[in-house]
């Protein structure tokens, strides 16, 4: 089973959320609005999950109607493994990368399980594995394409994951793993969300007009500032570290590997890899940035204006505008059909200290 043959490759930061109460409503309602197929998980068990290889091969597929869309359930062989799919629709489709997916990795000789991979977020950089360890499960747990924790070790045998709900799987892990970019976190919303709804639609307000001018020209980013109540020594900062030292590579379809991440160079700025990652931690501040997109020789970098936000029933969004069109861009797109490219990233305050 393969995937588009294309690099995922992204960084992120973890968070701390300090409203306890907040964001336990939050985890509730992000916990509640994840994809999760237990029951049509249960109902092909025995004939796709824990069936003889021989039977499960043959296995045509099935589609079944969950509370979150359709969904459909197959087998592919990849070699030496095949896969136990669950896939949710989307558009008439059933992308291999869309939140609540489950696949399921299998030894076409024995048919054991040698991993489970559960899709986390609709962009398909995020994931968290499963890897069975004699009585115990290895956890590594991916956002934004960034391997943000690796090895994780919890007492339980896989197979106990395939008949519970996704909440056990997070109240199994929620004491090594910070859920918040994937359930949600009690800074969703708010004055960065009203922001990156004016650009999107064409119609900044006054600081949003200022914040475009300013990644068009940044010598008029004073402008901004000033219109969110800054103080005089707040300068733009530039990103210049990574937040981890492996991505996730999706370049040859499943499973997926990890690969070493590219460093920060002062001449080019960070490699498009790490940028959603930091992104995605941005959010958790509030902030927002002014990305500069080297593009390839002979082409102007382009100019973006991004917002990161976290959205409360769970994960993450990137809004992103061109600051010469003021038009919406599709910044993941655009990293990832410039997968070796660089970007520099200036993170600022976002409006909420605005008067």
């Amino acid at each position: 089973m393969k995937h588009t043959k294309r690099a995922i490759r992204i960084l992120v930061a973890l968070f701390f959320i300090p409203f306890a109460g907040a964001a336990a409503q939050d985890v509730s309602d992000g916990l509640k609005a994840f994809p999760d197929f237990m029951s049509i998980r249960s109902e092909f068990l025995s004939v796709a999950i824990t069936a003889d290889p021989s039977r499960a091969l043959v296995f045509q597929p099935a589609y079944r109607e969950s509370p979150y869309g359709r969904v459909r359930v197959s087998v592919a062989q990849d070699g030496s493994l095949f896969h136990v799919l669950f896939q949710l629709e989307r558009n008439g489709e059933y992308p291999l990368g869309s939140r609540g997916n489950i696949i399921i990795d299998r030894q076409t000789k024995t048919g054991y399980i040698t991993r489970i991979a559960w899709c986390l977020s609709d962009d398909g950089q995020s994931w968290i594995f499963l890897t069975p360890n004699n009585e115990r499960t290895i956890v590594d747990y991916v956002v934004a394409g960034s391997l943000v924790r690796g090895g994780y070790r919890i007492s339980s045998l896989i197979y106990v994951f395939l008949t519970n709900p996704f909440k056990y799987l997070y109240d199994m892990t929620m004491s090594g793993i910070d859920w918040s970019p994937i359930i949600g976190a009690s800074t969703a919303g708010g004055a960065s969300a009203v922001l990156a709804g004016n650009l999107e639609s064409g119609h900044p307000d006054t600081a949003g007009l200022a914040l475009v001018r300013g990644a068009g020209d940044f010598a008029r980013i004073g402008e901004y500032l000033g219109l969110i109540g800054a103080g005089a020594s707040v300068q733009p900062v530039e990103e210049v570290t990574a937040k981890g030292q492996q991505v996730l590579a999706l370049d040859d379809g499943m499973p997926a590997r990890f690969v070493p991440a590219r460093l920060y160079r002062s001449d080019r700025g960070l490699p498009v890899e790490s940028a959603a990652g930091i992104l995605v931690g941005g959010a958790a501040t509030g902030s927002v940035y002014i990305g500069i997109l080297d593009i390839g020789a002979g082409s102007q970098p382009l100019k973006l204006v991004i917002v990161p936000l976290e959205v409360q029933s769970g994960a993450y969004r990137i809004v992103a505008i061109d600051a010469s069109t003021r038009q919406p861009v599709d910044l993941l797109g655009l990293m990832a059909r410039h997968a070796s490219g660089w970007i520099r990233l200036f993170r600022l305050p976002g409006p909420s200290t605005r008067p």
